[in-house]
């Protein structure tokens, strides 16, 4: 896995995008999950969309060249939660949607993802709540990549980066202590990892003075890390452990020409990567997991009805990923 990601939180102010931007894995330029599908006119990248829809189970409601709408099925409890927070005992069985809207751009096709919830009410009216929180965001880039998109001209990712590829496991340190630690196979040079002396073979133990559970923890770690600032890196080197002093590099904005420099470097006995193939799947991998916006409902939904969380945090939950 590829860590090129980034941490400090980057203030974006786009005209549609969600108040808090700390969570999102990438910031687009439009604010909105945004992808771009080259050399692809756009009624092949509807139906890309389209295939990526039926193959994630969903239905497709409507198709045309420049707009595909699917829904997403969702069970019995999942809708009448959505009921209640929507409508009422007496309106329709509610219904989640994504919309793809789909432009041409020279010889590209430009996509844009937005989901929804709607029920219709007993006089005719339709009542609807849109999705514009982090999570929802995250879910629908992924889903817009793994289709095969690419990522906007523009794009930046949260915070800094460190320039290393490896896997995180759990095992035991030469302390005899039991931890998680992300074992760095490569190290691309220039890059801030490089720069602080990090090595194949490290065992990165905790960035920031804090330990991580997974991947996607070790990339919130990053995340959340202070551009400009150096951090400490603690690192298990045949078997002593070591604090390494990295410097909050952020990664250069999609399509710049750092950014283009940045992603060619490679090992000698792989495949040159594009600029768009190296940072695609990269940053999000570890979140092509993440929930949907009612999927999240569900889950804290049945935290509270477990007596886990009070309804004032199962409230307020509840109006962030709705967006309120």
């Amino acid at each position: 896995m590829k860590y090129f990601i980034a941490v400090a939180a980057i203030s974006v102010v786009a005209a549609n995008a969600a108040p808090a931007l700390a969570d999102r894995l990438v910031l687009t330029p439009s604010g909105q999950p945004d992808a771009v599908f080259a050399n692809t006119p756009m009624d092949q990248a509807a139906s890309k969309l389209a295939s990526a829809c039926m193959s994630a189970g969903w239905q497709i409601s409507s198709q045309s060249s420049n707009q595909l709408i699917c829904e997403i099925k969702v069970g019995v409890f999942k809708a009448a939660l959505q009921q209640a927070l929507i409508g009422n005992s007496y309106s329709t069985t509610p219904k989640t949607f994504v919309r793809f809207s789909i432009a041409q751009l020279n010889g590209d096709s430009r996509a844009q993802a937005a989901e929804w919830t709607e029920t219709t009410m007993p006089f005719g009216q339709v009542q609807r709540a849109d999705y514009n929180n982090d999570d929802n965001f995250n879910f629908l880039q992924n889903f817009l990549i793994g289709a095969g998109g690419e990522f906007p001209d523009g794009t930046r990712f949260p915070g800094v980066y460190l320039g290393v590829d490896g896997k995180t496991q759990t095992g035991k340190l030469a302390s005899g202590k039991s931890a998680t630690y992300f074992e760095v196979g490569t190290v691309d040079s220039p890059s801030p990892g490089a720069e602080a002396g990090l090595k194949v073979g490290d065992r990165i133990v905790e960035i920031g003075g804090k330990t991580f559970k997974s991947d996607e923890d070790m990339m919130k770690r990053l995340r959340r890390t202070d551009a400009g600032i150096a951090f400490p890196v603690l690192v298990e080197r045949e078997g002593v452990a070591t604090t390494l002093s990295v410097m909050g590099t952020p990664r250069p904005a999609v399509g710049s020409a750092e950014w283009r420099a940045t992603v060619s470097v490679s090992s000698q006995d792989e495949p040159q990567p594009t600029p768009t193939t190296a940072v695609a799947t990269a940053p999000i991998e570890p979140n092509t997991t993440a929930l949907s916006a009612p999927d999240e409902l569900v889950k804290w939904a049945d935290l509270y009805s477990k007596g886990l969380i009070t309804k004032e945090e199962y409230d307020a939950k509840k109006k962030q990923l709705l967006g309120l």
